[in-house]
C-alpha cells in the first residue's frame, strides 16, 4: 500500500481502495470526470500490475 501510495502521490491521481487482512482491493476511476475511467487510470492500474509483479502477490481483475 505504501507503494502504490507514493505512486498515487507522484501521478496526482488517488485511487479508493480497502485493505482486509491480507487483500488490498484497489478500485481506479476518475472523479473530476464523473467516475469514468480514464486513461490515466489505465496507466496507474498497469503501474500497479508492474508494482505488484515484485512482490509475491495474485493480482485479479
Amino acid at each position: 500500500m505504501e507503494a502504490i501510495a507514493q505512486m498515487a502521490e507522484q501521478k496526482q491521481h488517488h485511487p479508493d481502495w480497502c485493505n482486509s487482512y491480507n487483500k488490498l482491493t484497489v478500485n481506479l476511476c476518475s472523479h473530476d470526470a464523473g467516475g469514468k475511467i480514464t486513461q490515466k487510470d489505465i496507466e496507474m492500474a498497469a503501474a500497479i500490475d508492474a508494482l505488484a509483479e515484485g512482490f509475491s502477490v495474485v493480482v485479479e481483475t
